[in-house]
């Protein structure tokens, strides 16, 4: 890919296909694998520009599907080896973190600007592809992050309990 009008329209028209068709999510992923091979330095342009979609998607407009589908393209590269085990770990960490910070997601009815179901849908949307690479490579983080979600789902479980009584 040499031509950067090309590049450009490539990259976009592949960020609108992961923002809107989830049922083809995999072959978009193995597509920016298979582009690595050839071009890295274009498959890494791809692969911010998902790292941006993922922080519009769930920062800026708390869109849980375009989220989930950004998740799910970077949890396959992760697993294809495109992004390393150590640095998905950490994006999902960070992801985790920044949303403990907001006011209010520690308590029983979570942040006021953010839903503690769109992170927990969107950090597991990534582990179906990614379990068992960072169970091996990165335990120690994997585990945190499994730590972090079973807190996450007993605040919401007992946020439930009281909304719900019976």
């Amino acid at each position: 890919m040499k031509d950067k009008n090309n590049r450009e329209v490539i990259v976009e028209t592949l960020t609108t296909c992961i923002k809107h068709m989830p049922h083809k999510v995999n072959l978009y992923s193995y597509l920016i694998a298979v582009l690595s091979l050839e071009d890295f330095d274009f498959a890494t342009l791809i692969t911010k520009s998902v790292v941006q979609l993922l922080n519009e998607a769930l920062v800026q407009l708390g869109d849980c599907f375009m989220s989930k589908n950004a998740s799910r393209v970077l949890g396959n590269l992760a697993q294809y080896g495109l992004i390393s085990s150590e640095a998905f770990c950490q994006l999902l960490l960070q992801l985790i973190e920044d949303y403990q910070k907001l006011p209010g997601a520690d308590s029983l009815t979570g942040s006021k600007t953010h839903s503690a179901d769109l992170l927990l849908e969107t950090v597991l949307a990534a582990l179906p592809q990614t379990k068992q690479k960072m169970q091996k490579e990165q335990s120690i983080d994997f585990g945190t992050i499994v730590e972090y979600l079973k807190q996450i789902f007993k605040l919401r479980e007992r946020a439930r309990q009281i909304q719900n009584p019976d």
